[in-house]
């Protein structure tokens, strides 16, 4: 039997993305690089309000004062380093065909998931799964 999935619109470009139960931990961002995308915007506003306040201001004056005193140090400078010939680099296509680990056999109507491509249940979910209810059986048999 396939496994659930859920289906949701990722925060950051909208796209529709399906997951499947098993790689489901809450994700609102789709597989492609959203997520680390936003974490370095999160990153950089909170950087900038940081360095807004009174510390920040101090601690940025201290860093390049540091910085300032380093470089007086350095009186040689290095000679420029032999430039390399020109390189080529070969574009590799996200295709199924460059992929055999996902199965060359995949049905085009079938629903998979979009993190490990596994093919999931065609109901999907709009929600979070809630997380299973312990017994008293289970209770007594977890340490914790």
């Amino acid at each position: 039997m396939n496994p659930s999935a859920r289906i949701f619109q990722c925060a950051r470009c909208h796209c529709q993305v399906i997951i499947c139960r098993h790689c489901d931990r809450g994700n609102v961002y789709c597989a492609n690089d959203c997520a680390d995308l936003a974490r370095t915007t999160s990153l950089h506003r909170a950087a900038k309000r940081y360095r807004s306040t009174r510390h920040g201001r101090h601690n940025n004056a201290d860093r390049q004062r540091r910085f300032r005193a380093r470089q007086r140090k350095k009186v040689t400078h290095q000679g420029s380093l032999k430039i390399i010939g020109l390189v080529l680099l070969l574009l590799a296509l996200n295709t199924r065909e460059s992929h055999p680990e996902y199965g060359g056999n995949r049905s085009e109507t079938a629903i998979y998931c979009h993190v490990c491509h596994c093919e999931c249940d065609a109901f999907l979910r709009r929600d979070f799964l809630r997380p299973p209810q312990r017994t008293q059986q289970h209770r007594s048999l977890c340490s914790h």
